[in-house]
């Protein structure tokens, strides 16, 4: 299942979001990968998020984020729920969980 969302609305796509502010996503083991896409320029913000597998909130996930360019600016591995802060410059943000399974979600919130 794919989900895209334009800049703070939701739209058809694939396992993508653009700009919400707030949301979850259910994964499959087919397309394990969430893709948080903005607008280049935007203000910084800071965003909490967190994968859930079985009941897990604090299932461990990948993490990227990349520039308008499309070069990789920042990542992290076997992260768990936590804040981050996307500065102006940060155009995507990729959210894989480790597990991989059916069933596992995303969710996203900016605080």
């Amino acid at each position: 299942m794919s989900l895209g969302l334009v800049f703070g609305a939701v739209a058809p796509a694939q396992a993508a979001t653009s700009g919400a502010a707030n949301g979850s996503v259910t994964l499959s083991a087919s397309d394990p990968t969430l893709n948080l896409v903005y607008a280049n320029g935007h203000a910084a913000f800071n965003v909490e998020i967190f994968a859930t597998v079985v009941g897990n909130s604090n299932a461990p996930y990948s993490i990227r984020m990349y520039n308008v360019s499309g070069q990789q600016v920042w990542s992290a591995t076997n992260q768990t729920r936590r804040t981050y802060y996307v500065g102006s410059n940060v155009t995507k943000i990729t959210i894989t969980p480790n597990a991989r399974t059916n069933g596992e979600s995303v969710q996203w919130a900016r605080r």
